[in-house]
């Protein structure tokens, strides 16, 4: 069954919720929308041969979900983003957040519980079942991310549904600060 927009609304603002008090409301999207990435091609990838995004060993979502609780989530969340970017021509395009940032994510303890929370938080979606390719919503999340061009101010208007997301996002941040 499809994931329903109320679902995947309520996804982000839990995620951007988890993120409050360390990071700045403004780089919110930098880590939600990279682990809405990150899930969205890994669970595409894993539903049918021949997907547009080659999701390379340990450079899943599923990786991710196995690092919860783990002292060094961040560090290696990094990682498993960093061998996604690598095998489909995404450096500097999806691994602009840094997972293991003290200074906005907490250090130890605090770091982990928040990165774990945030991977449940995206873990609990379901992108496999989702429509034809180009009906369902979440695809142009995944070519925002993986064309610099839907993030250029003047180009807004060819991804609505990037632009609601970031809209829910700042939405998230100005809300609940």
């Amino acid at each position: 069954m499809a994931i329903k927009k109320s679902d995947l609304y309520s996804s982000l603002w839990q995620s951007c919720d988890e993120l409050r008090g360390g990071v700045d409301a403004s780089q919110y999207k930098d880590y939600v929308l990279t682990l809405l990435f990150m899930k969205y091609v890994s669970d595409k990838g894993a539903a049918r041969a021949g997907a547009l995004i080659e999701v390379p060993e340990g450079g899943s979502f599923a990786d991710m979900v196995k690092l919860k609780g783990d002292k060094e989530i961040g560090d290696k969340t990094n990682k498993i983003i960093g061998r996604l970017a690598v095998a489909n021509d995404l450096k500097g395009v999806i691994d602009q957040a840094d997972f293991n940032d003290e200074s906005k994510l907490g250090s130890g303890k605090e770091m982990q519980d928040r990165l774990s929370k945030l991977v449940a938080i995206f873990d609990g979606l379901d992108f496999r079942a989702n429509r034809a390719e180009g009906d369902d919503r979440t695809s142009i999340y995944s070519r925002r991310m993986a064309s610099p061009i839907c993030g250029s101010p003047s180009s807004r208007t060819r991804c609505p549904s990037a632009t609601a997301a970031n809209t829910t996002i700042a939405a998230a941040a100005r809300s609940r600060c």
